[in-house]
């Protein structure tokens, strides 16, 4: 085995652990709660990727729901999404207030832009569910608005914060009162902005038929349904970034 050939097999091993620590960090199993069911998914483009996704079980009836997309994709946004999940399960004193982790995750993306003289940014939903009462409250810094499903009627939640790790900000808190039958479906612009061998894209619109044609099926088959069409739709040009997407059925 010459010298390159060396070096790719080692480069090709330390991929592949990279790429087992990524998925450890990630939830291993989503939360089993009463008043809610859960599903979701993760396709990183390459190895490793920028996306990330968490549940935090707050106490018996709530739960903190956050999903992530670290700009770029790689090695460079594995170790910021790996250095953000630690971060944000670090903060527990935070977790019942989305603005103040908001905030901290922005001042951080700042400092570690300021300190490597190269701005690294990310868009962030977190969010606290109550179950019982079915009340959110949510922060969502600059990623793409969550959408509420509702007996077949879709609509969006509102973003209310700029993408974070550019400058300092402060933002307020957000509320939606879900109803029993709800489903909140949470995604990364890889699902929506995927594109054919002709170029056009999968669509926040096709997403949105996509959930309505599912409307009845259980959260797990909505999931596995949603990226089977989009590897249909994407599967001769290739994804070319990475892809998330949970949904949570409120019973």
């Amino acid at each position: 085995m010459d010298t390159g050939q060396v070096y790719e097999h080692r480069r090709a091993a330390n991929m592949a652990l990279a790429r087992l620590v990524q998925q450890a960090l990630l939830p291993r199993e989503c939360p089993r709660c009463a008043g809610a069911n859960v599903a979701a998914k993760y396709r990183p483009v390459e190895d490793v990727g920028g996306d990330f996704y968490d549940f935090i079980q707050l106490g018996p009836e709530q739960i903190g729901l956050l999903i992530g997309d670290v700009v770029g994709h790689g090695v460079h946004s594995a170790l910021v999404m790996s250095l953000l999940l630690g971060r944000l399960r670090a903060s527990r004193r935070e977790r019942l207030h989305p603005a103040k982790i908001i905030s901290e995750v922005n001042n951080l993306l700042v400092e570690l832009s300021n300190s490597s003289g190269e701005v690294i940014m990310c868009s962030l939903f977190y969010g606290v569910l109550d179950v019982p009462s079915r009340v959110l409250f949510y922060v969502d810094a600059g990623h793409p608005p969550p959408l509420c499903c509702r007996a077949g009627r879709i609509t969006s939640l509102v973003s209310n914060a700029m993408l974070l790790g550019v400058e300092d900000f402060q933002t307020e808190e957000q509320c939606h009162q879900f109803e029993n039958g709800d489903r909140l479906v949470l995604y990364t612009d890889g699902i929506v902005e995927a594109r054919d061998k002709q170029g056009s894209v999968y669509s926040l619109r096709r997403l949105q038929q996509t959930l309505q044609s599912q409307w009845g099926c259980s959260a797990e088959q909505t999931v596995q349904h949603i990226f089977a069409d989009l590897e249909s739709f994407s599967s001769e040009h290739g994804p070319e970034d990475d892809a998330t997407i949970v949904v949570m059925d409120l019973v």
